[in-house]
């Protein structure tokens, strides 16, 4: 099933901060990787005399042929798997991205001439473009998901630059994550206590969120819960993802192929944190990207009956008779309440 995304406009901005500013020079270290032919070293890209984009770097220079609009320059950036991605804006003025590979994309989308992009790594796995459009507004393109219009209007001639803080775990003590043995119940818990969430913690959520659980089947596969045994009985995982979210965080594998996304999450012990912190995390992080209003309101308006919460809950996730709105992906799972 498709899983809906944190990485709308609020979720970017949230998430990365968005810096206006001018690029300069781009050179990026490299390690080991199939680009740099298994040794650490470093990867430069420039705009050469001839006005094409070059790289120059551990293996020596390469003209790579693309060329580049004037008084501009390229930005590149290491991403979690060692290889590197660089983004320039391209005689045409279109931004342009190009792999380790050498493998090369217009994405079509038309910059402000004589600007330049900036580009980040993120630690779950892929990169995050800022630049300014040439409608004048600051855009994000994510690896993950394509182009976004904060609707933020840019100063004439400036371009943007774009980083990623370190990612955290932001679970605290006091619930499953740490121990890294959630139960259904604890998970419920864990998300209603969820910065963002903040809903209450009643028997009549912890129902409706079980049954969400049930109806997406995942969970089990963190250390010491094996998929079809207590307390993940009827899951086969993926680990520590009940609700099977697509968000990825450090450590995390895909469990299958979602298009437009990194897949559902397979969570891991990782960066210091638990499996279960992760996913805590993650399917928080999902939760409260600014897409999903309509679910926590539910969540932080319970009806004290467990049936007549978990209806709600399951209406808000994928609305009877209306596709558009089923947001996260979810079947309607009022018949598991």
């Amino acid at each position: 099933m498709v899983r809906k995304r944190w990485r709308g406009r609020a979720g970017v901005l949230a998430r990365w901060g968005v810096l206006a500013g001018v690029v300069a020079g781009s050179l990026v270290a490299v390690g080991g990787s199939a680009a740099t032919a298994g040794t650490a070293g470093f990867e430069t890209a420039f705009q050469a005399n001839t006005a094409n984009l070059w790289t120059y770097g551990t293996d020596g220079g390469v003209d790579t042929a693309q060329g580049m609009m004037a008084g501009t320059s390229p930005a590149d950036a290491e991403l979690a798997d060692g290889s590197y991605e660089e983004a320039f804006q391209a005689n045409t003025g279109d931004l342009y991205i190009r792999n380790s590979s050498g493998a090369t994309g217009d994405t079509g989308l038309g910059m402000m001439h004589g600007t330049s992009p900036a580009i980040t790594a993120l630690a779950g796995g892929g990169f995050e473009i800022a630049f300014q459009a040439n409608t004048g507004d600051l855009y994000v393109y994510s690896s993950a998901s394509g182009p976004g219009d904060t609707g933020l209007g840019m100063a004439a001639g400036t371009s943007p630059a774009i980083t990623a803080p370190p990612t955290t775990s932001t679970i605290g003590a006091g619930n499953c994550g740490p121990a890294n043995s959630c139960t259904p119940q604890t998970f419920a818990d864990a998300l209603l206590s969820y910065p963002g969430v903040n809903a209450p913690v009643t028997a009549s959520n912890e129902f409706a969120i079980e049954a969400w659980e049930a109806q997406e089947g995942g969970g089990a596969g963190c250390p010491g819960q094996p998929a079809y045994a207590a307390p993940w009985a009827s899951s086969p995982g993926p680990a520590g993802n009940p609700l099977n979210t697509t968000q990825p965080e450090p450590g995390s594998t895909p469990w299958n192929t979602v298009p437009h996304t990194d897949g559902v999450q397979i969570y891991a012990d990782a960066d210091g944190e638990t499996c279960w912190d992760w996913g805590i995390t993650a399917n928080g992080t999902a939760l409260t990207n600014g897409d999903y209003g309509a679910i926590i309101n539910v969540l932080q308006n319970p009806s004290p009956d467990d049936y007549t919460q978990c209806v709600d809950l399951a209406n808000a996730v994928a609305p009877p008779g209306d596709p558009a709105g089923d947001v996260w992906g979810t079947a309607n799972f009022s018949a598991l309440c």
